[in-house]
This record gives structure tokens, C-alpha cells and sequence, in this order.
């Protein structure tokens, strides 16, 4: 038990650095709803549906990108499904 609480408290040389996680913060479903619609100029969610599919697919893979936002959230803020916003290539 010595010798295992000796290299526990033993500080690591300088060589071996820290994995530093990143904080995920978290977006608000209006924030990305808002990114969405500036980048798509839609008026509306309704109006960004009537977009032709393809252009709704790069809008919607732009802001996952930007946001980091999962396709749950990306399916609650467009109304589109989550199967769908899954398949979408990032």
C-alpha cells in the first residue's frame, strides 16, 4: 500500500501533459432554430421546409457542424424526423 500511495502522489514530469476535455455547451433549441434560418434565409421553419430537400440538407449539416448539435435536437427544431436528419452526411 506504501509504495501504490508513493506513486499516486508522485507529480508526472512535465513531458506527460493533461488530455484536456472540452467542455460541450449546451445550445438552446432557439439559438440553433435562429443560425438555421439566417443561414437559409427562411422566414420561418414552415417557409425553410418548402425549401428544396437538398438545400434543407446542407443547411441542416452546415449548422450541426457549427453548433455541434445532435440530430435529436437538429429533428426538434426543423419538425423533420430523426431517421432522416440521422442519414444527413456531416
Amino acid at each position: 500500500m506504501e509504495a501504490l500511495k508513493g506513486l499516486v502522489e508522485t507529480p508526472l514530469p512535465e513531458r506527460y501533459g493533461c488530455i484536456d476535455i472540452e467542455d460541450k455547451a449546451v445550445v438552446s433549441d432557439k439559438e440553433v432554430r435562429c443560425y438555421l434560418l439566417s443561414k437559409s434565409g427562411a422566414k420561418s421553419i414552415t417557409s425553410f421546409l418548402s425549401l428544396d430537400k437538398c438545400m434543407q440538407k446542407t443547411f441542416i449539416s452546415e449548422t450541426m457542424r457549427c453548433y455541434r448539435v445532435g440530430p435529436r435536437q437538429m429533428s426538434r427544431v426543423t419538425g423533420i424526423s430523426y431517421s432522416v436528419i440521422q442519414r444527413i452526411p456531416k
